[in-house]
C-alpha cells in the first residue's frame, strides 16, 4: 500500500481559528444578555411614551418626543428589531447596510411626520420644534424640524445655488 500524502506543508493556515464549543456557547449567551437588556430599555421607553413611568418617565418621554416627535411611539420597536437584527447578523456586511438604510428612512419619517402634522413655519427655530413636539407630542421633533428647515428651498433654487458656486469657484 502506498502511504497517503499529507497536505500540510509546514505553512501556517490562513483564516480565523475556529472557536471551541465552549467559546461559541459563551458568545451566544452574551448575545442573549444584550438582547434582553435592550428589550428592557425598549419596554421602559414604551412605558414612558404612554405616560406610565412617573416623573422619570415623563422626562424620558419629553426628550424622546422633543427629538423625534410622533416617531417616538415607533422608536422602541424599531430600535429593538434593529438591534436584534444586527446582533444575529454580526458578520454580514449587507445587514449593516440594511440597518443604515432603515436608520435614514426613520429620519425621513420624522421629517414627513413634521410636514404632515404641523408643517413648515419660516419663523420656527430648532428649539421651537423641540419644545412644540415635547409639549404636544406631535410633529417630527428636532429631527423633523431640521429636515424641514434644510429642505425649505425648492430644488430649482438649490440647483441654481450649486451651479453658481461651482462656476464662481472655477473662474477664480
Amino acid at each position: 500500500m502506498a502511504a497517503s500524502k499529507s497536505k500540510n506543508t509546514g505553512r501556517p493556515r490562513k483564516g480565523k481559528k475556529k472557536a471551541t464549543p465552549m467559546e461559541q456557547e459563551v458568545g451566544k449567551f452574551q448575545t442573549e444578555i444584550i438582547v434582553f437588556v435592550i428589550l428592557a430599555a425598549c419596554v421602559i421607553l414604551m412605558a414612558s411614551n404612554f405616560g406610565v413611568g412617573g416623573f422619570v418617565g415623563d422626562a424620558i418621554s419629553n426628550f424622546c418626543f422633543g427629538l423625534m416627535g410622533l416617531m417616538a411611539y415607533l422608536f422602541p420597536i424599531v430600535f429593538f428589531l434593529g438591534a436584534a437584527f444586527i446582533l444575529i447578523n454580526k458578520t454580514n456586511r449587507l445587514a449593516y447596510k440594511k440597518l443604515a438604510a432603515a436608520f435614514v428612512m426613520f429620519l425621513f419619517m420624522c421629517g414627513a411626520a413634521q410636514l404632515l402634522t404641523d408643517g413648515y413655519m419660516t419663523s420656527t427655530t430648532l428649539t421651537d420644534y423641540f419644545a412644540l413636539s415635547a409639549d404636544y407630542k406631535t410633529g417630527g421633533g428636532l429631527i423633523g424640524g431640521a429636515i424641514c428647515i434644510s429642505t425649505r428651498l425648492s430644488p430649482a433654487r438649490i440647483l441654481c445655488a450649486r451651479i453658481t458656486a461651482l462656476t464662481s469657484a472655477s473662474s477664480v
